[in-house]
């Protein structure tokens, strides 16, 4: 990574931290660290991505997640410039059997946008080995945008309906206390209340 000075490199932990939130402010800072992070070898660890406040709008935020291999556990891309998930949809689905967090709060997204995101992540799909298993994404900030809650609801198939849990029952991104946790795995959005006046999708 021949680019990157050593502070730069220091933001690639083997750890599995990739800590890049407040570095890509312009285009090229972004071009720079897709290029540094397609040659990075990851370590054998879970990585957790954060690329909060920078700005960033979906085709960015795509072209650096794409970037990264390994196997990524959380993403944090709040605060940012996200108005669309559907450049994020192959990624998403790449990482779905690993992917446990992913952070969009105080972004630009709308109820269609989060209403064709949810099936995704709830979508019983074949692992590795063949056997179905359903998405492993259980904790989701979407926070802050322009989500009509009640008409997002009143939108999603039952069986995402059945798995979203609004309400705090003491879960953490670790932990699930849900009743029938074994059963039906959660996808926790417990502020998806709080948003920002809906806007007229097109």
């Amino acid at each position: 990574m021949a680019s990157l000075t050593p502070a730069d490199s220091d933001r690639l932990r083997p750890t599995g931290l990739v800590y890049l939130a407040r570095t890509l402010q312009t285009k090229e800072s972004v071009r720079r660290w897709s290029q540094a992070l397609r040659k990075w070898r990851p370590p054998q660890a879970p990585l957790r991505v954060h690329l909060e406040h920078n700005n960033l709008n979906e085709h960015d935020a795509a072209e650096l997640l794409q970037a990264i291999g390994g196997e990524v556990q959380a993403v944090y891309l709040h605060h940012n410039d996200i108005r669309c998930l559907e450049p994020l949809a192959a990624f998403i689905d790449k990482h779905a059997e690993t992917l446990q967090e992913l952070h969009l709060s105080h972004n630009r997204l709308s109820t269609g946008a989060t209403r064709a995101l949810l099936p995704q992540l709830g979508d019983n799909r074949p692992s590795s080995t063949g056997t179905q298993i359903g998405s492993m994404c259980s904790w989701l900030r979407l926070e802050f945008n322009h989500i009509d809650v009640e008409e997002l609801l009143n939108r999603l198939p039952p069986g995402i309906q059945a798995r979203l849990q609004l309400e705090d029952k003491g879960c953490t991104p670790e932990r699930c206390h849900c009743k029938n946790r074994r059963h039906v795995k959660r996808i926790h959005s417990k502020l998806l209340a709080l948003q920002r006046p809906a806007t007229p999708e097109d």
